[in-house]
């Protein structure tokens, strides 16, 4: 008998065997400011700037409003993961790991009725 703990140990260990390089470098972040943080960092450090408005603009850099990201997928490695991750359902449906969609659905309508019994 397939449980929901069964299921989900292999689905876990399925998504855990996704290279590492490919899970480090699915999203990207970027900066969201970097002209402006480098202005406010040239503006921090030139005595001739009015020592008012260094502090406002320290104020603003400490709050980290220029050191906001951006953050990205990359479209090419979220598709590898997808395949990878199906290849490998696949395998595990033909190896009796995991049931077929009919199976899941049938199990699913057990996992139901039982919580609404209990």
């Amino acid at each position: 008998m397939i449980t929901q703990e069964k299921i989900s140990d292999t689905l876990r260990e399925i998504y855990s065997r996704v290279p590492k390089e490919w899970r480090n470098n699915v999203v990207e972040a970027t900066p969201l400011t970097p002209t402006m943080a480098k202005v406010v960092e040239e503006a921090l450090k030139d005595p001739k700037f009015p020592q008012e408005k260094k502090e406002q603009l320290k104020v603003l850099q400490d709050a980290g409003y220029l050191s906001k990201q951006k953050y990205s997928e990359n479209p090419e490695l979220v598709k590898k993961i997808d395949n990878f991750v199906n290849r490998e359902i696949k395998k595990a449906v033909k190896e009796g790991r995991l049931p077929n969609k009919k199976r899941l659905a049938e199990l699913q309508i057990e996992w139901d009725l039982k919580k609404t019994t209990s």
